[in-house]
């Protein structure tokens, strides 16, 4: 392998590994961008729907009026979107945890390409003159 052979592949090596970092950056960008944006939207509707849902009860029972039907639908309401955001908390975690996962699986196998490629020049070498390792060792 010519010494141009050696640093086109390892040109192109790289050039591939920043392609695919790059798209993988990306698509965690675009990921965070829609979790805010489903969080944001989340809260908007819940603030929303929160007064109709109490003026609803409020109507039925009059202000003053304790009711344990109330109290529990109140808690209900509260826990449910309690468990929405912990899910969405959850599912963005889990994609955050699948990126990095996956950027750690990149850089080894960019690693092994990488040993593969100057082990390959190394043999080549060291196959076209037995002597070359030696070379300026003295």
């Amino acid at each position: 392998m010519a010494a141009f052979q050696f640093e086109t592949q390892l040109a192109d090596l790289q050039n591939k590994y920043n392609q695919d970092n790059a798209a993988q950056e990306y698509g965690r960008f675009i990921s965070q961008q829609r979790f805010g944006r489903r969080f944001d939207d989340m809260n908007r509707n819940y603030m929303r729907a929160f007064p109709k849902f109490t003026g609803r009860w409020a109507r039925r029972l009059g202000s003053d009026v304790k009711s344990g039907v109330f109290n529990q639908d109140l808690a209900n309401n509260v826990n449910d979107y309690g468990r929405q955001v912990n899910q969405l908390t959850e599912d963005q975690a889990s994609t955050m945890g699948n990126f990095q996962v996956t950027q750690a699986q990149r850089d080894a196998a960019y690693q092994r390409a990488l040993l593969a490629l100057n082990e390959q020049l190394a043999a080549e070498r060291a196959a076209a003159s037995p002597f070359a390792a030696y070379q300026g060792a003295y």
